[in-house]
């Protein structure tokens, strides 16, 4: 005998349930992505500031002459990654990073102010994604130069705090977002390389 009064689910009402149920994994998925966005972008930024507030303590009572990605990574100012038995040093994203010194020589750039008497050093990242690049390059790096901010780069622009504009073509610190989204696109659409520059 069959009982008539007992209901089932349409199809309809199956199908309305999975679209709920698929919009709602959808936005904690979106919700969860963003989260992890920021928590990277947090830890990138601590990690370089990290680094330059060592660099700056190791060597506050004079510059050092020379530096190498091995003595860096050795005293804790980059984090290591081996490869071959060489050390490398890398950042939150696991692309290469390293310091240089202002100055002449291997490995060394010209620095306005290294001549002047004031020494310098930069923080490079190399194959920086855009948005992590504007992300990077929005972040607080400090409020003038007594932070010890020199300039931030990518190549593509360079900021500067507006008293040190001095000679050349330099965008203003702290960078406003709509010179930081073409500073962060290279010709090919892929990755920059972001550096630094720091007073010791």
């Amino acid at each position: 005998m069959n009982n008539d009064n007992q209901k089932g689910s349409s199809l309809i009402e199956v199908l309305a349930v999975l679209a709920v149920i698929s919009c709602a994994s959808v936005g904690l998925y979106a919700g969860i992505s963003k989260a992890y966005s920021r928590f990277r972008l947090t830890k990138g930024v601590f990690e370089a500031t990290s680094s330059i507030k060592a660099l700056r303590e190791y060597f506050s009572s004079a510059p050092p002459s020379s530096l190498t990605t091995e003595t860096l990574v050795d005293i804790g100012v980059l984090n290591a990654y081996y490869d071959d038995e060489k050390k490398y040093a890398v950042n939150f994203l696991g692309q290469k990073s390293e310091i240089q010194l202002s100055g002449e020589g291997t490995g060394k750039y010209a620095s306005d102010f290294a001549a002047s008497g004031d020494p310098t050093f930069r923080l490079y990242y190399y194959d920086v994604r855009p948005q992590e690049c504007v992300d990077l390059l929005l972040s607080d790096w400090g409020h003038d130069v007594s932070s010890g901010l020199v300039e931030i780069s990518t190549g593509i622009k360079t900021f500067r705090w507006p008293k040190d504009h001095g000679s050349g073509s330099y965008y203003t610190l702290p960078p406003e977002l709509e010179n930081v989204h073409s500073a962060c696109m290279s010709e090919d659409n892929t990755t920059v390389t972001i550096y630094w520059e720091y007073f010791f």
